[in-house]
């Protein structure tokens, strides 16, 4: 029985890899930045070149993006929201 590694559509580029990448990123539970990350810089050499480490840089640019906005929104959020749980049980500290 074939397994979805043993076809490639679209190239060569993964199959002399001694991990494939989607199994890389499926045994770790990356996410979908993480893994076109991984993706990118995993056949950067056999596929696209550089083109393939600007794209791997342009999703990680996102990544931090949103856990920039992640953190500050937790930051902003928190003391609004405990706030509102000490107005709303008579608390008044």
């Amino acid at each position: 029985m074939s397994t979805a590694n043993d076809t490639q559509v679209g190239g060569q580029h993964y199959k002399a890899k001694t991990i494939h990448p989607w199994d890389y990123i499926a045994a770790n539970g990356l996410g979908y930045f993480e893994g076109n990350i991984v993706k990118y810089v995993s056949r950067w050499r056999d596929k696209g070149g550089l083109d393939d480490l600007r794209k791997a840089r342009h999703y990680l640019d996102k990544l931090i993006e949103l856990e920039e906005n992640a953190a500050w929104l937790e930051r902003s959020r928190w003391p609004l929201l405990l706030r509102r749980l000490h107005v709303d049980h008579g608390d008044r500290r």
